[in-house]
């Protein structure tokens, strides 16, 4: 009982720490947002030019999917820092000389993360149920039909997405920057087979038995439809003179529910499985694993040390400050990466090289700038990470002096991880092509110094340039793409100067507040 007691206390004292956040704020801010767009027709679920009558069971299924793609994306990074942060407060250090096993405080965590989106949800279902009364859609109000689906559909992928965030922060090589990238593709594949599989065991966001359910009441109208299943976001009026149509819901029969509650049993599983890899807080296995990592690079082969030696910018020097400046905040940057890190960087090169001009353009110039997405994002953090700000702040001019160059040093990454596509350029004379290449190169920095100077964690960025990434250059949407493949670069230059104001004036805040 004791330990039951100490389970809830745990759970407790994590979602009041949380809630009390600005952060927390945000995301609720957020949620509410969302039930309005989706009640004030900015989103819309259809079958081609058909979709439903803005019944409870339509509402309470468009927010509730909608839910589920944006707190499974979003909500992760904003729960995936709850081990952290009780190792960075030390925290960890207590509760491992308690009682409470491995297993007992990862599902501690597991069930805070599960509360945290359920918190959201229940605004989002809030909001539905408030919009539908208020803003004339349907005269009736079906409680059953509205709120199923936050609790069939919603809980129960949240609950892997909560799972997955206890996990990532047990695995060494899931628990920093290269954890957050990953989740968007693991994310990706989560939709992609949630759309593939008739398995309701393996329908994740349940987007295959609801495009099932809806078109069979759009085939009893229309047998020769043959049209397919989206959830589009836009201006109302773009999805204006759509067919509409009378739908109910799904029918939640027994397999169904059972096949949702599954997910729960899933998210149970993988915290099992992540108490197999968990340190609880025990530094001396990372202290082992560290003096083991120093003994093989000590015993490591001429061609190691003659790239320690390279990238180290040994054979570099500059006489003026600025310069020696410039060249410790590139070092910095460029510190505690390994050999197949750099030969990664120098395959891409050579690909943008050798490769067709529009390849490289299209796919290889932009996996070439995912590739330092780790360098970039400790672009306006380390201060805070290593406890130097005090000491930079006590330097005369250091906002005027470091962070110009800190930027120019995450410029020059930009520049050699990107120097064969600006060979290419050159050689078949693209000037357009040269000029949204520079922009692009000073855009990315900028991005990366004014969300760290604000944020203070490296988490933002790599998740919010991950998703810019795939969505702008990868999948060529214009406004989004800040390569610059369709032409927007005069935006995006002029975007990078407002980013670098505001890194400016982050930097200032926090030298006020030192």
């Amino acid at each position: 009982m004791s330990v039951f007691r100490t389970l809830v206390a745990v759970v407790r004292a994590d979602v009041r720490e949380r809630t009390r956040r600005y952060g927390f704020l945000l995301t609720m801010g957020g949620a509410v947002y969302l039930g309005y767009a989706v009640n004030a027709g900015y989103i819309v679920m259809h079958l081609d030019n058909y979709r439903g009558v803005y019944n409870s069971a339509w509402i309470g299924t468009l927010t509730a999917m909608s839910a589920v793609l944006f707190v499974s994306l979003v909500g992760f990074y904003a729960v995936k820092n709850a081990i952290d942060r009780d190792r960075v407060t030390r925290v960890g250090q207590i509760l491992a000389s308690t009682p409470l096993s491995k297993l007992m405080y990862l599902l501690a965590k597991f069930l805070s993360n599960l509360w945290i989106f359920s918190l959201i949800i229940a605004v989002q279902a809030t909001a539905a149920i408030v919009m539908q009364l208020f803003a004339g859609n349907e005269a009736g109000l079906d409680l059953s039909g509205l709120l199923m689906p936050f609790l069939l559909i919603a809980m129960p992928a949240l609950a892997i997405i909560a799972a997955l965030a206890v996990f990532f922060e047990c695995i060494p090589l899931l628990m920093g920057g290269f954890g957050n990238v990953l989740y968007f593709f693991v994310w990706g594949l989560l939709l992609v087979g949630s759309t593939e599989s008739k398995n309701p065991y393996l329908d994740f966001a349940c987007l295959n038995r609801v495009e099932t359910s809806l078109r069979t009441t759009v085939l009893q109208d229309n047998p020769s439809f043959t049209g397919g299943f989206s959830l589009n976001a836009g201006p109302a009026t773009s999805f204006a003179g759509f067919n509409v149509f009378q739908w109910h819901g799904i029918e939640w029969g027994t397999e169904m529910i059972v096949g949702r509650m599954a997910f729960f049993l899933y998210a149970l599983v993988l915290i099992l499985f992540a108490s197999l890899f968990f340190d609880r807080f025990d530094t001396t296995r990372a202290s082992s694993w560290r003096t083991k990592t120093r003994t093989k690079k000590s015993r490591g082969t001429s061609l190691k040390e003659f790239m320690a030696r390279v990238t180290s910018l040994g054979f570099l020097s500059a006489t003026s400050e600025s310069g020696q400046l410039f060249l410790a905040e590139l070092r910095l940057m460029l510190k505690g990466h390994s050999l197949w890190w750099y030969l990664g960087a120098l395959g891409f090169v050579i690909a943008q090289m050798v490769a067709p001009l529009d390849s490289v353009k299209n796919i290889i110039l932009p996996l070439s700038w995912l590739w330092p997405v780790l360098l970039w994002s400790q672009m306006g953090v380390r201060e805070d990470r290593f406890d130097t700000m005090q000491l930079l702040c006590s330097t005369p001019n250091f906002v005027r002096r470091q962070l110009p160059l800190l930027w120019l040093s995450g410029v020059s990454v930009a520049f050699c991880t990107g120097v064969g596509a600006l060979i290419a350029l050159s050689i078949a004379g693209d000037l357009q092509g040269l000029i949204l290449f520079f922009v692009a190169a000073m855009f990315i920095p900028a991005l990366a110094l004014a969300m760290g100077v604000w944020s203070r964690s490296s988490k933002m960025f790599e998740a919010m340039y991950t998703v810019w990434w795939y969505i702008g250059p990868m999948e060529h949407t214009q406004t989004l793409d800040f390569i610059g493949l369709k032409a927007v670069g005069p935006h995006y230059l002029l975007l990078t100067g407002v980013l670098l104001a505001a890194a400016f004036l982050g930097r200032r805040h926090q030298l006020a507040a030192a």
